[in-house]
Order: C-alpha cells, then sequence, then structure tokens
C-alpha cells in the first residue's frame, strides 16, 4: 500500500491506464478499483479505491477530461462499515498538467491547509490556512491567514490576515519586520497582487514581540486564529 501512497503522492500528471497498471501489479491482492460514470455517458471518470477485506474506500481519483488523466486525487479517511464518518484528508487538484493546489482536512472534513498556484505556473506560492468555520459549503470568513512566497524563494515574505492586517519580511530573512493595519490599503495590495504579482505596501516597522506571526497567542480576532499553526 505505500507503494501506492508515494507513487499518488509524486505524480504530477499521468495517465489513469499506467495508474491502473502499478496499482495491478503492487496492491491487487489488498485491494480493489471501481470504476464509475458519473454522469451516465458512456465514459469512465471516476476510480474509487477500496480496501478488499473491509469493503471501506480510501482514495478517488477523478478524470474530469474523460482522457485518461488525473484531474483530481483524494484521500480518505473512514470506518469500516459506517460511512457517515468518512471523510477526505488529504486533495490533489491538477491544471494543464500541473499542480494546482494541495490541500489537507481534518474530520468532518474541515480545511486545515492548502498549498495553491495562483499564477499557473507550476509553484505552489500561496499557503491558506483555515479557521474553525471552514467547513463544507461555507464560503466566507473561513480564512485565518494567506502566507505568501512573493519571489518564490522557498520562504513566506507575506502573511495576510484577511483583509485588516498584514505583516512583510522586508529583508528575506524568515522573520516579518514590517506591517499594516490599513485595511483599505491592505486589501489594494493584495488585489494587486493577484494580477500583477507583486506586493506593494507602506508599512511600519515591526518588533517580534508585537508579530502576529510569531506570538499566535496575541491574536484575540476568532477568525484569525488557524486550526493549525504549523509553519511549512
Amino acid at each position: 500500500m505505500k507503494k501506492l501512497f508515494d507513487l499518488i503522492s509524486k505524480l504530477t500528471k499521468g495517465t489513469a491506464v499506467i495508474f491502473l497498471c502499478v496499482f495491478f501489479l503492487f496492491c491487487n491482492r489488498y485491494t480493489t478499483v471501481t470504476e464509475i460514470d458519473s454522469n451516465k455517458d458512456g465514459k469512465i471518470d471516476q476510480y474509487m479505491i477500496s480496501l478488499k477485506d473491509k469493503n471501506l474506500g480510501i482514495a478517488m481519483v477523478v478524470d474530469e477530461s474523460k482522457e485518461g488523466n488525473f484531474d483530481d486525487i483524494s484521500w480518505i479517511h473512514g470506518e469500516p462499515g459506517n460511512t457517515k464518518e468518512s471523510f477526505v484528508v488529504f486533495n490533489k487538484i491538477y491544471k494543464n498538467g500541473k499542480v494546482k493546489s494541495k490541500t489537507w482536512y481534518g474530520p468532518n472534513t474541515i480545511k486545515l491547509i492548502e498549498f495553491s498556484d495562483e499564477d499557473g505556473d507550476g509553484f505552489l506560492e500561496t499557503k491558506i490556512y483555515y479557521n474553525k468555520l471552514a467547513l463544507p459549503k461555507i464560503i466566507n470568513g473561513h480564512i485565518a491567514r494567506i502566507e505568501i512566497d512573493t519571489d518564490k524563494d522557498d520562504k513566506t515574505d507575506v502573511w495576510l490576515f484577511p483583509a485588516d492586517r498584514v505583516e512583510i519580511d522586508s529583508n528575506k530573512d524568515g522573520v516579518p519586520d514590517r506591517y499594516s493595519t490599513d485595511t483599505k490599503k491592505v486589501q489594494e495590495a493584495y488585489k494587486q497582487f493577484t494580477t500583477s504579482r507583486k506586493f506593494e505596501l507602506t508599512t511600519l516597522p515591526l518588533e517580534k514581540p508585537r508579530s502576529f506571526v510569531i506570538h499566535p497567542e496575541l491574536i484575540q480576532i476568532d477568525r484569525w486564529k488557524a486550526n493549525l499553526n504549523i509553519h511549512f
């Protein structure tokens, strides 16, 4: 089973045919693959992977294009005989042959953290940390903070607390040293970043003891409190 997990985890883009062949070689003894035609058009677009002895789904692979390519892979946690307790723990989405996003979930499919590529170049420069409201069908007020690697050097340099506060690492040492709480200007800077990929904003000096990033215990606003405070 580990070989299957490692294979899918490292896939950047592959064909369902190759995946199923490898799956058969390594895991056919313990698992089964159920082909699903979700919209009844005669073309398979989903593959459910289940444990044979427990009749328990552990992964779902989606081929939205119906061309034998993986577009969406989800790993599922569940309890044998109790489908109501099942929930997605990890999801990876592909777009144009590149990873578009990776999302980790907790119980009840509450979102924890999402890594995303907002400009389509294959680099996951944006990390979104969710709060306790990040349950299915909730679309507003569920983001605790957004972390951005603006120069794509694998180091976060912008921490955005939607949308009233931002902390910035101006000298690239990994520690925020500037900040702003000007709601209008913070919102404008982020909006500009989504189109120009440049985060430009007039800020003030920030001392380490006053940083919400370094000291999350200082956060008083509930919606800024992330479900997880692990920094990647």
